[in-house]
């Protein structure tokens, strides 16, 4: 809305709240939703810091703060920070860091985020863990837990089909036919390339491309688990809403509007699948049971939790 007007306000809440890669990651309880939030409140207050004469350390120290909260969520963080850091280098050089604050940024993430990196070394001797473990050493995964990881890593993104393969690499890359449901839907496949066309003169709205950029790069470069990119796709969002939108070209203005509209109502009866397979909360709207028995119901105790339940008081809890 600051960028752009309520409009544009309108059409980035339907392109994110519709967005398949983000609802589809919504019913296995992932923390990614949370940590795009938070992100989002990073970038703005990284923006305002370093954009505002008045005021900016303030907007300084609510980054930090937001910073540290996404990597203690999420270690993952780290590549929408670095991004979005390395962004801000793009355009002031080595000088922005020797002001508003910065000292007071690296610390208040530390404090934030060292219980974390304490609690991992004591318990899996990697303060990193479960990434780094190459390099430091620690408990590791075990054999199958491996195994899936480098399925989920290589399944939609193999190269070793030939020129067939580039040519179906951006359909696997929006459309991955197994795995981790990391569908998101050839909507931003199109409308990309509008990136290196759009001169964005907006100093947020270049800011923001830069970290969209880098975030891309820098997470494929981590992983090709597309759900580790939710990020650069809900800020992709943001800024095509924010610059087609304010377009004096009507035609540009309405085709993305279109667009958001018609996916949005072209994934629903997914958006439906997936709500009444894994909530099945049919019951609770028609009145037919409370809350509780739906708890009742949906609870699936695990054999750790069952042999606790059995074997211990009951004024006992179990950490896991």
């Amino acid at each position: 809305k600051e960028l752009a007007g309520p409009k544009a306000r309108a059409v980035a809440a339907t392109a994110v709240m519709t967005f398949p890669l983000l609802y589809l990651n919504s019913w296995a309880v992932r923390v990614d939703g949370l940590l795009t939030f938070v992100l989002l409140l990073f970038f703005y207050a990284l923006e305002k810091g370093v954009s505002l004469k008045k005021g900016g350390r303030n907007w300084i120290v609510a980054a930090a703060i937001f910073a540290g909260l996404a990597l203690s969520i999420k270690p993952t963080a780290i590549v929408a920070i670095g991004a979005a850091l390395t962004a801000l280098l793009w355009r002031d050089g080595f000088s922005i860091f020797k002001k508003k604050g910065w000292v007071a940024f690296v610390g208040i993430m530390t404090l934030e985020v060292g219980p974390w990196l304490l609690k991992n070394d004591c318990f899996a001797g990697n303060p990193f863990f479960p990434y780094a473990i190459s390099w430091v050493g620690g408990r590791t995964f075990p054999a199958w837990s491996q195994e899936r990881l480098l399925h989920e890593n290589q399944q939609f993104l193999p190269m070793n089909h030939g020129f067939f393969s580039i040519l179906s690499l951006p359909w696997r890359f929006t459309m991955p036919g197994s795995g981790d449901d990391q569908f998101i839907g050839p909507l931003l496949l199109v409308f990309f390339p509008l990136f290196f066309i759009l001169r964005f003169k907006n100093y947020s709205l270049k800011f923001l491309w830069r970290t969209l950029l880098l975030s891309f790069l820098f997470g494929l470069t981590l992983s090709h688990m597309l759900r580790f990119s939710i990020p650069a796709f809900v800020l992709a969002f943001l800024i095509l809403s924010a610059a087609l939108t304010s377009l004096k070209d009507i035609k540009w203005n309405l085709l993305w509007i279109g667009v958001i509209a018609f996916s949005a109502l072209l994934c629903f009866g997914q958006y439906l699948s997936l709500g009444s397979n894994w909530y099945n909360g049919w019951e609770i709207w028609s009145g037919g049971e409370n809350r509780q028995a739906y708890v009742a119901r949906k609870t699936v105790l695990g054999n750790v939790t069952q042999w606790v339940n059995k074997t211990l008081p009951n004024d006992v809890r179990f950490l896991a």
